[in-house]
């Protein structure tokens, strides 16, 4: 491909280039075109996900700013294009992994948005299997969401978010299904694990560790799947 083409910068990202392709995307003019924004969104959130934990104060700052340019790239967007489904899933995706970095209240507030954002882009893109595997990180977290978070979410919306973690391995086995990945097997492992269900939860560790990886994030759950055994 053409240094510079999207087909290219695709390659860096099917590579697990990410410190590149980010810094291909961030020296661009034109980034801000939709058919790059959205592309720019997820080049943030790969580049923090790839960091090891101790860089937290980049892995966040790369989130906050890749959450502002999907927002950007969605408000610009037409409702219901190819263009308009990348946004809503790159919108919810960060808004999901930021909440690491985020007090109990803020984060509850982005729930119901997280939610909403990715059944969206579920509805407009089927086969898309990282959209499963992050409506499955939705419905893990929201399953074991703590006495604090489920408060505070009914004093601010009357409610709480709910889900099971037999619905969360039913997103991993989809994600699974359209795109194996060792993080969709790694997740369905643990999911496996709080419906007691050993030796399913094994057999993911097992399908984890068969796949082959690239990067820092795919030995980081080879890791973990290794010590789990």
């Amino acid at each position: 491909p053409a240094p510079g083409s999207v087909e290219a910068l695709d390659e860096l990202h099917t590579s697990k280039s990410y410190e590149t392709l980010y810094e291909h995307l961030a020296a661009r003019d034109d980034a801000a075109e939709l058919h790059l924004a959205w592309r720019f969104a997820r080049a943030h959130h790969d580049l923090a996900d790839s960091l090891p934990e101790a860089d937290k104060g980049r892995k966040e700052a790369l989130l906050r700013a890749g959450l502002a340019v999907a927002e950007a790239a969605l408000a610009r967007a037409e409702e219901g294009d190819a263009e308009s489904a990348l946004c809503h899933k790159w919108v919810g995706i960060l808004l999901g992994a930021l909440g690491t970095y985020l007090p109990t209240k803020e984060k509850v507030a982005n729930s119901f948005r997280i939610r909403d954002a990715l059944q969206t882009a579920a509805e407009m893109r089927p086969a898309d299997g990282s959209v499963q595997l992050a409506l499955g990180e939705w419905c893990f977290k929201v399953a074991g969401i703590g006495w604090v978070e489920a408060n505070a979410a009914k004093l601010l919306f009357g409610q709480a978010p709910e889900s099971t973690y037999a619905e969360a391995l039913d997103y991993y086995e989809r994600a699974w299904e359209r795109k194996p990945s060792k993080k969709a097997a790694y997740k369905a492992s643990l999911a496996c694990d709080k419906l007691s269900r050993g030796a399913d939860s094994a057999a993911w560790r097992t399908r984890a560790l068969e796949l082959p990886g690239a990067g820092a994030a795919d030995a980081e759950i080879d890791r973990l799947a290794a010590a789990a055994r």
